[in-house]
């Protein structure tokens, strides 16, 4: 848009026109994203408002029953999905873009590769598309080669699915393919920016000499917060004073009974949802950051952690490998191994000179790979590309 370009946005969910100033803006809610509404507390909406049936929410949302939501959800999204194909179609066909961007595989990518016709389809693959969705539910991954298929490019934000996509899931190696971070990297401005707000560990009760972890994934089916918040006690045994803080969990009922059970309510801090500028000051005052996952692909607050120079601990996943290398700039431990990561936090801790190390060559890395400034360009070059591979026009490398 600040480019000149005419973009229409179609959502999937419930929003306002005025969501994406600048653009032409429709909606076509599906009802199996009508449970993203529920927040990971088990409020309803935006207004964070909890009633009686938050705690089943939650639950359903993200804990014991989550995956029976998520059998349900994937059993009638592709029985939803084709009530849909015409409306999708007009709305399109009426626009006439010169691409068509689907921003993951379910279940956008599903409906774009039915519902386009005349125009170069691309598709981004989110971070558990291909190794959770796609391996555990059989209609998603027949849904999901169709796409692949289908797809005249594709977009990733790591290797390992580039190399899935092609090995496993049909992506024709042929066509335009970008390795790039998501969201369009990071805006240095804000988070490579040092001075963190002198205000905010009074604001949170944090000490002025304590170590800050953070833990910005929240509520997933794909995070183990079991293990972080098994190995709270194990840290707080051998460095009394850290303080952890939960993004995303404030009101959990999970993450309640957690530290109770534990009893380290008085070294936890459970936030709910942030802002990006408030995720830039909460990460400047971290001294580490974790992202204790089992599938993933390049997590954003990862990248935002590592421009504020916090030191990642993240679970040992080959989407991560791609970036961190154990020991040198962070550390890869057992997404399930509660000793495994208290032993990580202690040891970063207690090393200031490597956590020193680390921000220089990650904060470097940032710059160098995931800067929003250099990202957005290479894009809308991809765009260019496959607009111009679609039209039989030879395109430089």
């Amino acid at each position: 848009m600040r480019q000149g370009h005419e973009v229409c946005v179609i959502s999937t969910y419930l929003a306002t026109a005025d969501l994406i100033p600048g653009t032409t803006f429709h909606t076509v809610p599906l009802l199996v994203n009508r449970f993203a509404r529920v927040c990971h507390n088990g409020s309803v909406g935006t207004n964070g408002a909890s009633s009686r049936s938050s705690p089943f929410l939650a639950e359903l949302r993200t804990g014991k029953l989550a995956g029976f939501s998520n059998l349900m959800r994937y059993w009638a999204a592709p029985r939803e999905l084709r009530f849909h194909v015409r409306q999708i179609r007009s709305v399109i066909d009426d626009f006439r873009p010169h691409i068509v961007h689907a921003m993951r595989i379910p279940f956008e990518g599903m409906l774009a590769a039915t519902a386009v016709e005349h125009y170069p389809l691309l598709i981004s693959i989110w971070g558990n598309d291909l190794t959770l969705h796609a391996t555990d539910f059989r209609i998603i991954a027949r849904l999901t080669r169709q796409t692949l298929v289908r797809a005249d490019a594709l977009h990733c934000d790591c290797r390992r699915d580039s190399r899935l996509a092609i090995e496993q899931w049909g992506f024709d190696r042929s066509k335009p393919l970008a390795i790039l971070p998501g969201g369009g990297g990071v805006q240095t401005d804000l988070f490579l920016q040092e001075a963190a707000d002198p205000h905010l560990r009074s604001e949170l009760d944090i000490r002025a000499d304590a170590p800050v972890v953070i833990n910005p994934r929240g509520f997933r089916a794909y995070a183990r917060n079991d293990t972080f918040f098994k190995a709270i006690p194990r840290v707080l045994q051998a460095r009394p004073h850290t303080i952890f803080v939960a993004i995303g969990m404030k009101g959990n009922p999970i993450a309640e009974r957690w530290i109770e059970r534990l009893g380290v309510r008085a070294s936890v801090r459970l936030l709910g949802g942030q802002s990006r500028n408030q995720m830039a000051e909460l990460f400047k005052i971290a001294c580490i950051s974790l992202s204790i996952t089992e599938h993933d692909g390049l997590p954003n607050t990862l990248l935002e952690s590592l421009a504020c120079g916090a030191f990642p601990v993240v679970g040992d996943i080959e989407s991560l490998r791609e970036w961190i290398e154990h020991g040198v700039n962070g550390f890869l431990v057992p997404p399930g191994d509660p000793d495994a990561v208290a032993a990580a936090i202690l040891r970063a801790i207690d090393d200031s000179e490597l956590r020193r190390s680390a921000a220089a060559q990650n904060r470097a890395m940032i710059e160098a790979r995931a800067d929003h400034s250099k990202v957005m360009p290479l894009a809308e070059k991809f765009y260019s590309d496959v607009i111009a591979s679609r039209n039989g026009i030879a395109v430089n490398a």
